[in-house]
């Protein structure tokens, strides 16, 4: 999809089955790819962004819904990390400080963003960032911490909304996160993966209701060393090499010939 220039380029359609390279760029050592905009992270610790910036997501005053053009993002230096969210940006950087921009996470029903990187008080030591609808960090501790609207529980808390950052509950030891568009998985550092948020495809698991507002574990994995989510389905990577995924598979996103609805390898 290029329908925002996320892809980098114009073309005539607003989408393109031909690989090509984003002109402009050179030096990147980080990547993430928004709901419309997408971000690069070069050596130099700068941020790079492109696409969608209706919301201000690129970090730019002024809204456009399609800039195929690489630009640096102003006043941001020292960056270690990117993550770009469904209308937000987030990033890391050097000490474990968070900054964002975009979007208010927190407003239910936004009119604008914020083109300004402000930084994110609360969690101050973070490696791992992971943006989906909302935003959410992890601490050098293990704990995970989100902040916003909180409608499909993708917080972790059981509470309705916050605009600060609030550690989710019953979670400590972990290694990575991964961020869906309104689902999350943890793993920890036992191998286990841990799940919350929407699961209206079973993307966290077949045998809980549709919404899932506090951590739980998917007892149904073997031991895990990787995780990644998508908009509805979930994928792991077992000890043993092999890929295990569930959720949605209307498009044969889990394999072509998957019927059930347990994480399947």
């Amino acid at each position: 999809n290029n329908a925002n220039g996320q892809l980098g380029r114009t073309t005539a359609t607003p989408f393109d089955a031909i690989p090509a390279q984003v002109p402009g760029l050179t030096g990147v050592e980080t990547l993430s790819a928004g709901f419309g905009h997408s971000l690069a992270l070069r050596e130099d610790g700068t941020v790079w962004a492109w696409g969608s910036n209706s919301f201000r997501q690129l970090g730019f005053p002024e809204t456009t819904r399609s800039n195929p053009t690489p630009r640096q993002v102003p006043a941001l230096t020292g960056v270690t990390d990117v993550s770009a969210g469904v209308y937000f940006s987030l990033v890391r950087r050097a000490g474990g400080s968070v900054w964002a921009w975009g979007l208010d996470p927190s407003v239910r029903f936004p009119r604008e963003g914020d083109h300004t990187p402000r930084r994110v008080d609360g969690p101050k030591h973070v490696i791992a960032l992971a943006a989906g609808a909302r935003p959410l960090v992890m601490e050098k501790n293990g704990t995970v911490w989100g902040w916003g609207w909180n409608s499909t529980g993708v917080l972790g808390t059981g509470s309705n909304i916050r605009s600060t950052p609030v550690r989710a509950r019953g979670l400590s030891g972990l290694v990575s996160i991964s961020a869906g568009y309104r689902h999350v998985l943890a793993l920890r550092e036992d191998g286990t993966v841990w799940g919350w948020g929407d699961n209206l495809f079973m993307q966290l698991s077949p045998y809980l209701p549709e919404l899932q507002t506090t951590p739980f574990q998917v007892t149904e994995l073997p031991k895990v060393v990787a995780i990644a989510t998508s908009a509805s389905h979930s994928l792991a990577v077992a000890e043993d090499g092999t890929v295990w995924g569930w959720g949605d598979n209307s498009t044969g996103q889990l394999g072509p010939f998957v019927t059930t609805i347990d994480p399947v390898r």
